[in-house]
């Protein structure tokens, strides 16, 4: 089973919440397609495929120790904290993802 910390589920509200408040029903459902196909990934117990240490643009995201990969238009970072795989940061791919990296695994739950 796949986890979450709870700054990273306000991050997907949120963004959820926009999609809805803007009418972007096609937006909210690939969210939602998306954020099932990551959960599915992070559910298998072999590495993911297409893990980086970091999104190329940003080498710098790669001392935090994080493994990333893109679905659509959104970048994921996960650990492993706890022996959970554990979905750490979540970004729309235009974020300003350095400034907004979120580098807390604790308070985790279930995807």
């Amino acid at each position: 089973m796949a986890f979450q910390t709870r700054t990273v589920r306000q991050r997907i509200v949120h963004l959820a919440n926009f999609y809805v408040s803007e009418g972007r029903d096609t937006a909210l459902e690939k969210l939602i397609q998306t954020l099932e196909q990551a959960e599915c990934l992070l559910d298998q117990p072999e590495p993911v495929r297409g893990i980086r240490t970091f999104p190329s643009t940003y080498r710098q995201l790669s001392l935090h120790g994080f493994r990333w990969f893109k679905l659509h238009v959104y970048w994921f970072g996960y650990a492993d904290h706890d022996g959970k795989r554990t979905l750490t940061n979540f970004f729309y791919e235009t974020n300003d993802m350095p400034n907004q990296l979120l580098l807390d695994t604790n308070d985790v739950v279930e995807m």
